[in-house]
């Protein structure tokens, strides 16, 4: 969807005095304090840190950059897999590419992958129990995976499963254009909130050791203060009742068993 220069340029000026506001009311508010995203990368450079020389580390929709890559040890490989192979041009921390769909079979022999990793990838999956079984055929017994993704029943989630790609992608790209390449990926969000994920990973033959929650979202409306303003009650409304399917973002750590 293409917006017209002059209201892109209204939009964003609005949107700018918007976000600024939002921020003043974030730093009183605790769950827009989480940040599930560095805990992923701490989280996941810790287990590929423990790796010994030999292993095999693979991050799924790699894309340009791999926040944990600096904690591979000598010896290990550490291999990015997207369906793009220009997402993945220019990530330094990668020994080495693969171009494959993960919901098709994995271009790894069974057992061979100590470490499987993925950010903000699940839900742009169709099938994520197709990619959960590929994950359980390369990971021997004792290896792991660690997989960040957003959540389906969050505000935000509904918003972009609801509004036609083309024009959620546009509204992004207007009001964030950072996100221009980054956000706005067709989303299915196929077994995404804690519930059916731990349940598909224990059903595949992981047993699940950590699942971490953030009710953090109201960010995504921060062009728009009255609607931030609902959405960051909401967040820290259902993180108080603990209603963990409708948290906003997963960190979920599993074993093969």
């Amino acid at each position: 969807m293409s917006i017209p220069h002059h209201l892109s340029t209204g939009i964003k000026r609005f949107a700018r005095a918007n976000e600024r506001a939002s921020r003043v009311i974030a730093r009183r508010l605790p769950q827009a304090r989480v940040d599930l995203q560095d805990a992923y990368a701490t989280t996941a450079a810790a287990y590929l840190g423990r790796l010994a020389a030999g292993a095999l580390a693979v991050d799924v929709g790699a894309g340009k950059v791999t926040p944990f890559g600096a904690a591979k040890p000598a010896g290990v490989s550490l291999v990015g897999v997207d369906v793009s192979p220009e997402e993945m041009e220019g990530n330094e921390a990668l020994d080495e590419t693969v171009v494959a769909d993960v919901t098709g079979r994995l271009p790894f022999a069974d057992g061979s992958v100590d470490l499987v990793t993925s950010r903000s990838v699940l839900e742009h999956l169709r099938d994520t129990a197709a990619f959960v079984a590929e994950s359980a055929r390369i990971t021997p017994v004792g290896g792991h995976a660690i997989h960040f993704f957003p959540s389906r029943f969050a505000p935000f989630a509904i918003a972009n499963q609801v509004l036609p790609n083309r024009l959620s992608r546009g509204l992004l790209e207007s009001i964030f254009p950072w996100a221009r390449g980054v956000l706005g990926f067709p989303a299915f969000y196929d077994h995404c909130y804690p519930s059916a994920m731990t349940r598909l990973f224990e059903q595949s033959g992981f047993s699940v050791l950590d699942v971490r929650l953030s009710y953090s979202q109201a960010y995504y409306f921060s062009f728009f203060l009255p609607i931030y303003t609902v959405a960051a009650l909401y967040d820290e409304v259902v993180a108080v009742l603990g209603a963990q399917n409708l948290a906003a973002g997963v960190l979920l750590v599993a074993r093969r068993r």
